[in-house]
């Protein structure tokens, strides 16, 4: 995520890498945070999302760090935003149930991290692949 605000740097790793680039796209109060999520930027996470699309880019991961760990349920918001700029989204930060998971389906994401969720026992992996193919 970092990165991929630096100027020149989306449009080597595209060249290089085509579509094996995903861009992380950490969200914080509206804004793209960078550096390890201690810095806001002045990006909105639906233009980092749309330079993206404009570049190249394969896919991106969207994290609502308020979220992150919280099982506060995702930031669907937030999924729409980013998704709207057409690429593929992974979603992560929150995602505490199966409902989570066919909700943020519904908003079109291709994939979510559920790493706190398993941890807790809110659902098992078998559980939460069922969902995936549904």
């Amino acid at each position: 995520g970092t990165a991929a605000l630096t100027p020149g740097f989306l449009e080597e790793a595209v060249e290089r890498f085509g579509d094996s680039v995903v861009v992380a796209v950490d969200v914080r109060g509206g804004r793209v945070v960078v550096e390890g999520w201690t810095e806001a930027s002045e990006l909105a996470p639906g233009e980092l999302a749309e330079r993206c699309a404009a570049l190249g880019v394969a896919r991106l991961l969207v994290t609502s760090a308020a979220r992150d760990g919280s099982l506060a349920g995702p930031d669907l918001a937030l999924v729409d935003e980013v998704a709207a700029a057409g690429l593929p989204v992974l979603a992560a930060g929150g995602i505490a149930s199966l409902d989570d998971l066919r909700a943020l389906r519904r908003a079109g994401c291709e994939g979510a991290v559920v790493g706190s969720a398993l941890l807790a026992g809110r659902f098992t992996l078998a559980e939460a692949l069922a969902v995936a193919a549904e």
